[in-house]
């Protein structure tokens, strides 16, 4: 189900509601139990909506997890975690990989043996041996819904376990409602059991501030993805599908698709943090205004945090990361960005995306990015001593250069991102390049070009206020009114009721507008 359909309005609503009575019912019961219950079955009826074969698959995997984790601690833990892990991950690698590889090998012998030349040069041979053999004759499998995010939940939550972070769970509908919390599940944000099991053990009942909260949150994502991140992909899709490619367009067009995916992410993290605090839960945030970073690694702890977060913990660190020497730290840089490529898609263009993130943090790592920051890209307010106004005006024009040259980079990085092809992605480099030396530079193709400047305005505008809303976080939301002039409990229910009401008939609006529009781009992964 789409977040960006009234069908899911309509499902949040019922499933709000029904939640609410469900929990007035079950008020007397003991402990979070009714929570659990509550939470897991409307996520299994969110996640149904995808296909009955893939809520068993789903429910399938977290009872491996969850029992796995059970007899990951003792003397043969060790050996039980991996088996564990091996049977999470094998549903990723027979639905994301292994058919993969099996498609593009059968496509690869379909154009080999249609090829004029081919029976010129010994395929008849070949293939009369049984050289050549189709590994799969059936239909290609669909890849399930969310299937690479609650791979990574299951592993963390196992992971976990065995390490003694947190206590397994003695019941599977907690378990259930940690894995399938239908915000998450599709998308992200990838949420660790120490950061959820607390406020499920705390009966997460939501207050007229969370549904506030909840709802403004929501405001905000749908306000990214549909009049920013959706515009966007209306200039980037026909540069990037081979079309509209004259001059300057093509630049222009890479750097709508920086803006878009952006957008895009965050707009379905916003969205999915306010559904959260609709069910009383606390999500984690996923991006840190990313488009601000100074450097690699800034960049790295600021977008995509929680599956930054997971590589990091599961993959760079058991590697070596930092401690092991130089040479150590560059491999397992490398080796965690390239997993993190794959983790998104069996392409080499994603390859090719991680393993250029690898070497700039392995190449940030060598010139010592962490001394540099502490000294150039310091944080307003700092001041060498004695230095004074001309000083500080430089410095912090050093900053915004840092922070242009790293926009500027993950910009032109964001190509094989999106490209289809490493052929497709090539020839948008060189045309890039090209744009950008002024061989092809020419006015923009599009009709109405006001309004796409105009677009871009909107979206740094966007990026500003990001930025301004996580600094000064509680200054930007009405409060109860308090002290001897504060009005009524009565009057603060009515007037948290009214803003819900408001912001509901705008993302309500915003959903109608956005109906048939492209899907966000996370959910293909």
């Amino acid at each position: 189900m789409s977040f960006v359909s009234p069908a899911f309005f309509l499902f949040l609503l019922a499933g709000r509601l029904a939640y609410g009575g469900w929990l007035y019912l079950a008020r007397s019961a003991k402990g979070h139990r009714a929570i659990s219950y509550g939470l897991a079955i409307l996520s299994a009826i969110f996640y149904s909506f995808a296909g009955l074969k893939w809520l068993l698959l789903l429910l399938l995997v977290a009872w491996i997890s969850y029992f796995g984790a059970r007899k990951a601690r003792g003397p043969a833990g060790s050996f039980r975690l991996w088996i564990t892990i091996a049977l999470l991950l094998l549903p990723l690698l027979l639905f994301k990989y292994v058919f993969f590889y099996i498609d593009v090998h059968n496509a690869g012998l379909d154009s080999l043996a249609a090829a004029p030349s081919a029976r010129m040069q010994g395929v008849d041979a070949l293939e009369s041996s049984g050289f050549f053999l189709r590994l799969w004759n059936g239909p290609m499998l669909l890849l399930p819904l969310g299937i690479s995010f609650y791979t990574f939940q299951n592993i963390s939550y196992v992971v976990q376990v065995a390490r003694g972070t947190i206590e397994p769970r003695r019941s599977f509908v907690d378990y259930l409602a940690y894995l399938t919390f239908f915000p998450q599940l599709v998308a992200g944000p990838i949420v660790t059991g120490s950061a959820f099991f607390p406020q499920l053990d705390a009966r997460p009942i939501p207050t007229m501030d969370d549904l506030w909260h909840g709802a403004f949150l929501m405001l905000r994502g749908y306000l990214w993805k549909v009049l920013l991140a959706d515009s966007m992909a209306d200039l980037v899709d026909p540069v990037f599908s081979g079309g509209g490619r004259q001059g300057s367009a093509v630049a222009m067009a890479v750097l709508a698709f920086s803006f878009q995916i952006y957008f895009d992410f965050q707009g379905y993290t916003l969205i999915a943090l306010g559904v959260g605090r609709l069910f009383g839960i606390r999500l984690p945030e996923n991006f840190f205004s990313p488009y601000l970073a100074r450097g690699s690694r800034d960049f790295w702890r600021r977008w995509h945090v929680t599956l930054s977060a997971w590589l990091r913990e599961h993959i760079y660190i058991p590697l070596g990361g930092s401690r092991r020497g130089l040479a150590r730290t560059f491999l397992a840089l490398f080796a965690t960005m390239l997993l993190g490529g794959l983790w998104h898609g069996a392409h080499v263009n994603f390859l090719i995306w991680g393993g250029l993130h690898g070497l700039w943090l392995a190449l940030e790592h060598a010139l010592g990015g962490r001394k540099n920051q502490r000294t150039i890209g310091r944080e307003p307010g700092s001041t060498f001593a004695g230095e004074g106004r001309a000083s500080r005006i430089l410095s912090w024009l050093g900053r915004q250069g840092i922070r242009c040259i790293t926009f500027a980079f993950v910009t032109l990085l964001w190509i094989p991102f999106r490209a289809g092809s490493e052929q497709n992605g090539w020839q948008v480099c060189v045309e890039v390049w090209q744009s950008l030396m002024g061989y092809l530079w020419h006015p923009v193709a599009w009709n109405g070009s006001f309004s796409v400047y105009l677009l871009f305005g909107a979206a740094l505008s966007a990026v500003c206020l990001e930025y301004l809303l996580r600094s000064r976080p509680a200054s930007w939301l009405p409060s109860r009114a308090t002290g001897p002039q504060g009005g009524s409990g009565l009057m603060d229910l009515g007037q948290s009721l009214a803003r819900a009401i408001l912001v509901a008939a705008g993302v309500l609006t915003l959903l109608l507008l956005g109906s048939g529009r492209q899907e966000f781009v996370y959910f293909v992964f």
